[in-house]
């Protein structure tokens, strides 16, 4: 009687080339080079594929994504954790490169532009990802403001995800035109250039949520108002924690 050869990953035996319990390939990329490189471009082009199916559906028809995701449609698509980091990476170098989204002045500091100077510069380090340890609050707004039966937590913090990854692209594509506004007009120009961008990241999340949540215009529209409200409260409040923790 032959006995199967383990897989050398989870000691499963195995039946062919693929591990049937955790997909690795038997072969070894040690002794064979071309192996190795097999691996890797079908890591790479498999990843690349998937990334532009995942940008070209998030940002053609808002709120498909996480449709499929719902659906068990997942496979040709980034997870939406995965996509939040890749966006939160993007967000950051364009922040670095060409300075911050200026309404963030207005979101953070409630209008207070003197204020928000300071309050960006302290926090521009770690937004992204201040934001992705927030993302279960925000799903918890998203709920509050989309309560409906049969949709669970998971399905909105998954839209939250898919949102909030759409509006760091947003923003990091409004980076460098706020740069070139406030070097062509000052900082009226680039706070003018952050409410268009603005504009257009609530434009997408109105149709992201009226075609996710089922909702007609005038309700997606509110709802998604009181979803604003309860972030901008949040977010604000964050920052006078911190403050009152740095006894400021």
């Amino acid at each position: 009687m032959t006995i199967a050869t383990p897989c050398r990953n989870c000691t499963t035996p195995l039946a062919g080339r693929w591990c049937h319990a955790c997909g690795q390939d038997s072969r070894d990329p040690l002794r064979a080079l071309g192996v190795l490189l097999e691996e890797w471009l079908d890591s790479a082009l498999s990843w690349d594929s998937r990334l532009l199916r995942t940008l070209e559906l998030l940002f053609r028809a808002p709120g498909a994504l996480t449709d499929e995701f719902v659906a068990g449609r997942r496979a040709a698509y980034l997870g939406p954790v995965r996509l939040y980091v890749l966006a939160s990476i993007v967000y950051a170098a364009t922040y670095v490169a060409f300075g911050g989204e200026a309404s963030l002045l207005y979101l953070i500091s409630g209008g207070d532009l003197i204020a928000g100077q300071s309050d960006v510069a302290r926090i521009e380090g770690w937004l992204s990802l201040a934001l992705l340890a927030l993302m279960p609050l925000a799903a918890v707004g998203m709920a509050l403001a989309f309560r409906a039966p049969g949709i669970g937590f998971v399905q909105h913090l998954v839209f939250v995800f898919h949102l909030n990854s759409t509006v760091l692209l947003l923003w990091a594509a409004g980076c460098p035109v706020g740069w070139v506004a406030y070097h062509a007009g000052g900082p009226i120009a680039e706070i003018t250039t952050a409410m268009g961008v603005n504009l257009v990241v609530f434009f997408y999340g109105f149709r992201a949520a009226r075609r996710h949540y089922r909702r007609n215009d005038l309700d997606a529209f509110l709802r998604l108002c009181l979803y604003g409200v309860l972030s901008t409260a949040m977010l604000r409040g964050i920052v006078i924690l911190l403050e009152l923790a740095a006894g400021r």
